[in-house]
């Protein structure tokens, strides 16, 4: 009885912290994306103020889809492109991100799949 006990306790435990353990850390540069996502991406990508014409869609997984929302192909340029230049009523961040924020911005949706 106090092994099956004692091996129930060891199953529950390993199931507790697994995903933990296995979670990929974010290194500097999707961090850095993250802080970027945060101040400028988020509070319409993940929480869209209501009275949008069209809400923005979600970013999370974005690099599963073979295509963006928009039809493109899911690449790195293509999301590149959408930051810089806008698409629809996204405003075009050229000017307000340097390139090695953009990348750590993409970096950080790369790791939200």
């Amino acid at each position: 009885m106090l092994k099956q006990n004692l091996a129930r306790i060891c199953l529950m435990t390993m199931l507790l912290f697994f995903p933990t353990a296995c979670k990929k850390q974010l290194g500097q540069d999707e961090l850095q994306g993250a802080a970027l996502y945060r101040t400028h991406c988020s509070a319409c990508h993940d929480d869209a103020p209501e009275g949008l014409l069209k809400t923005p869609p979600r970013l999370e997984g974005i690099f599963r889809h073979p295509n963006l929302p928009d039809g493109v192909p899911a690449t790195d340029e293509a999301v590149r492109s959408v930051i810089l230049q806008g698409l629809r009523t996204m405003p075009a961040f050229d000017g307000r991100l340097q390139e090695q924020e953009v990348q750590s911005i993409i970096a950080y949706l790369h790791s939200k799949n």
